[in-house]
C-alpha cells in the first residue's frame, strides 16, 4: 500500500513539473517567438515582420548572420495597431513579403521557424515551421 502511494506522488510530481516546464517555454498570449535560420552565406538584414492588415510599422528585425539563427519575441499587441484584431503575419525582405502565419488573433500565441534556404534576385527561398496556438 506505501508502495503505490509513493508511487502515485512520484507522478503526479513529475507532472506538476513537465507542466511548470511547458508553461514556462510558452509563449505568453499574444506572443510569437520566432526563430530564422540562416542556411546562406550572406548576412541578411532588412528583415521585418508585418500584418497583412496593418502595415503601418513593421518589426525590424536585427541582421541574421551567415550560417547562424536569430530568436526574436514579437509581442502582437506592442507592434500592431488598435484596430489589429486578425489577420497573417509576413517577412518581408526588401520589396518581397511572404506570408509565415496565414491567420492569427491578437492573443493568440506560439512559435514560428523560418529557415532561409537562399537568396535570388533579392527574393527569398524560404521553409516555414509553425505552430500557432489559441
Amino acid at each position: 500500500m506505501n508502495r503505490k502511494i509513493i508511487l502515485t506522488f512520484f507522478s503526479m510530481a513529475i507532472l506538476v513539473v513537465l507542466g511548470s516546464v511547458y508553461i514556462i517555454k510558452s509563449p505568453s498570449p499574444g506572443e510569437v517567438s520566432l526563430k530564422i535560420i540562416n542556411q546562406t552565406d550572406k548576412d541578411i538584414d532588412e528583415l521585418l515582420i508585418t500584418y497583412n492588415n496593418d502595415i503601418e510599422n513593421g518589426v525590424e528585425l536585427p541582421i541574421v548572420y551567415s550560417n547562424d539563427e536569430l530568436k526574436y519575441l514579437v509581442d502582437v499587441k506592442e507592434t500592431s495597431t488598435e484596430e489589429f484584431y486578425e489577420g497573417s503575419m509576413e517577412l518581408t525582405y526588401l520589396d518581397s513579403s511572404q506570408i509565415i502565419i496565414p491567420y492569427f488573433g491578437e492573443t493568440w500565441s506560439g512559435e514560428v521557424i523560418v529557415v532561409i534556404n537562399s537568396i535570388e534576385n533579392n527574393q527569398l527561398d524560404i521553409t516555414i515551421e509553425k505552430t500557432v496556438q489559441l
